[in-house]
């Protein structure tokens, strides 16, 4: 109604026909009343714990330790080779897809987010996959070795520093029900925030719907890589370690 000037008057029969329904529920039974004296004082009051719960994550205070200890084992190759990409300048240029995604903060000039793997039929091969294919190898490898139960994915986005604003996923992964998100590094903060529940990542991977739950980055301080592992619409039964690291991305018509 508020795009539109002279849409809310000019509905204005409808709106009466609404209004006196209303009214004449309340007159009987109390509805609206009701309403408002329980489901709307429960959901203001989950409302308020979540507002207060996410403004303190946002306005904390994040102080990196002396040291850190190393990552878990299985974690080890991957983030050698995410520190050699990231220490050697080759770190491929954000998607113009990505980058409004990407929060103006304090990372942004060192922040990258890239994709490997396969994409559907008719879009170019990703850079990442001849640039860094251990990289690459590695980093599907390490979905196998965290989430074994999981059926491999045929895609991987990967970041680097970079603080998401909230999104739903879109383009390409559209139509995977089931991201897996895990970050790698030595830092502080920087948890996943899913439709207001806050989780910890580092080393620790999470199973979300991208394309259906709102999700962003909080804030951080340090050394932060995270990696989404998902198949787009046009990938399915396409898996990078199944179908070999050699293989070309060709048409991702369903078949190995």
């Amino acid at each position: 109604f508020d795009c539109q000037d002279g849409l809310f008057h000019s509905c204005e029969f409808w709106r009466l026909r609404v209004l006196s329904q209303i009214a004449a529920s309340e007159c009987d039974a109390g509805t609206v009343s009701r309403w408002a004296d329980q489901d709307l004082r429960i959901w203001s009051a989950s409302a308020h714990e979540s507002f207060c719960r996410l403004h303190a994550l946002d306005n904390r205070s994040l102080t990196l330790p002396r040291s850190f200890s190393g990552p878990p084992s299985k974690y080890a190759k991957a983030l050698s080779l995410l520190r050699a990409a990231d220490q050697e300048g080759a770190w491929p240029s954000t998607s113009k897809g990505r980058k409004p995604l990407i929060r103006d903060d304090e990372h942004v000039e060192d922040s990258g987010s890239f994709g490997a793997g396969f994409l559907p039929g008719g879009l170019e091969e990703p850079r990442a996959n001849t640039a860094f294919p251990e990289l690459v190898n590695a980093l599907f490898e390490l979905e196998r070795l965290i989430c074994p139960e999981r059926p491999g994915s045929s895609t991987i986005a990967v970041n680097r520093r970079a603080a998401f604003k909230p999104h739903r996923d879109s383009g390409i992964g559209a139509g995977q029900s089931c991201s897996l998100i895990v970050a790698l590094g030595d830092f502080v903060g920087g948890e996943i925030v899913v439709e207001g529940d806050i989780h910890d990542i580092m080393y620790r991977p999470l199973e979300f719907n991208g394309w259906q739950q709102r999700h962003w980055t909080a804030p951080f301080a340090g050394e932060r890589f995270s990696v989404v592992y998902f198949t787009p619409c046009g990938c399915e039964g396409l898996n990078w370690l199944s179908a070999g690291p050699a293989a070309p991305p060709a048409e991702a018509d369903g078949t190995h």
